[in-house]
């Protein structure tokens, strides 16, 4: 599998950073998108086949989902070991799970 470009078009790319309480690293944390929001108000839910399904966290919590088209909004949810499953709405920029 070859790692896919990373896109310079911040409404593409949803990037952000899964933490604990007190604002440790959580290393793979699954984040997962569920939906998403376009700015004409339409919206998109499950795998369409232009997003990336989900993105996993790194060792200092970092993870990337890419979408082929821009997002107004993006709904995902963050599944870390020993912390409860979160759901979150954002636009495509950083968001953290504390």
């Amino acid at each position: 599998m070859k790692p896919r470009a990373t896109s310079d078009d911040p409404a593409k790319v949803l990037r952000g950073r899964v933490v604990d309480l007190q604002g440790n690293p959580l290393r793979n944390a699954v984040v997962e998108q569920q939906g998403v929001i376009f700015a004409n108000g339409g919206q998109a839910y499950g795998d369409q086949g232009w997003t990336d399904s989900i993105g996993v966290s790194n060792e200092k919590g970092e993870f990337e989902i890419a979408y082929q088209r821009q997002a107004a909004k993006i709904i995902a949810s963050v599944a870390a070991r020993g912390m409860a499953q979160s759901f979150s709405q954002r636009r495509p920029d950083p968001i953290e799970k504390r």
